[in-house]
């Protein structure tokens, strides 16, 4: 099977809006955040404002536990919880969230736990910066 044949595009640069026009990276990928939008707007019940506030409750709560968890030396535990960080921050458009979810996914299976206590503080901080930016 040649891979090389393969037209698609895994990330579509033109189409992100991950920079603000002072040159600083967005938290939130605002052409994202508007898909998704549209996406809720035109199949749910659940205003989109009210979606966006409880997956960021959400992400505000599995970081919480995933202290808890580094302290347990919960591998299984962090995996999982990394999976729920991941579907949470895609939700709200949140792109450098969702990188540092998965590398925590990757440094839970290694059990580096020093590594994802690192990830996880770091995930804190940005989440701090979505919910700016999110207001």
């Amino acid at each position: 099977m040649d891979f090389n044949a393969r037209k698609s595009k895994v990330v579509r640069p033109k189409e992100m809006n991950t920079v603000h026009e002072d040159g600083v990276a967005a938290a939130v990928d605002t052409s994202l955040l508007e898909m998704l939008r549209s996406l809720q707007e035109a199949g749910g019940n659940q205003s989109f404002a009210d979606l966006l506030t409880s997956n960021v409750q959400k992400i505000g709560y599995d970081l919480r536990l995933a202290q808890h968890l580094v302290l347990q030396r919960d591998q299984a535990g962090l995996d999982q919880l990394a999976q729920a960080l991941t579907q949470n921050a895609l939700k709200i458009g949140a792109v450098r969230m969702l990188t540092g979810a998965i590398e925590m996914q990757a440094l839970a299976r290694i059990g580096d736990f020093m590594g994802v206590a690192e990830v996880v503080t770091g995930l804190e901080a940005e989440l701090m910066a979505v919910q700016k930016q999110l207001v």
